[in-house]
């Protein structure tokens, strides 16, 4: 049942409508309705949000444009749309068409690997611009900051 069609028998009524459900939005343990909302969501961001982000660094006419930190950053990204993509922090690749990765525990996990990266002496400088790049674009997905890269 459409909410559109519970929003008018309600008004009719002179009864408001039943919270979330009436409105389209989800009502406490629906989890049918949940779970499609997990499918659009990675983070605290919209997978269309994401692939924008994704798409945005793609625009840059050169790669050095973005140097290592934005290669980091889409690297993060990609991953983040696709867990079956190589991680930002080490390259593993995850199991085959596994989805977004909407799970803020394997988000903050790999956050943290590349911050860990990122302040890393013992790299380049390069792959820590890199990391850097990945976990601020993993800090994004949270929702730790408001700044995309």
């Amino acid at each position: 049942m459409s909410a559109r069609p519970a929003r008018a028998r309600a008004q009719q009524s002179g009864r408001a409508p039943a919270p979330g459900g009436a409105y389209g939005g989800p009502v406490n343990g629906d989890s049918e309705t949940l779970d499609t909302e997990a499918l659009h969501t990675v983070g605290v961001r919209s997978a269309d949000d994401v692939r924008e982000a994704l798409e945005w660094l793609g625009t840059c006419s050169r790669i050095e444009e973005i140097g290592p930190g934005g290669r980091g950053a889409a690297a993060a990204y990609r991953w983040a749309l696709d867990g079956s993509a190589p991680r930002p922090s080490d390259g593993a690749l995850g199991p085959r068409d596994s989805g977004p990765v909407a799970d803020r525990e394997r988000l903050g996990a790999e956050e943290r690997a590349a911050l860990a990266a990122a302040h890393d002496t013992a790299r380049s400088d390069e792959e820590r611009d890199f990391a850097h790049g990945a976990a601020q674009a993993l800090g994004w997905i949270l929702g730790h900051t408001g700044v995309r890269f």
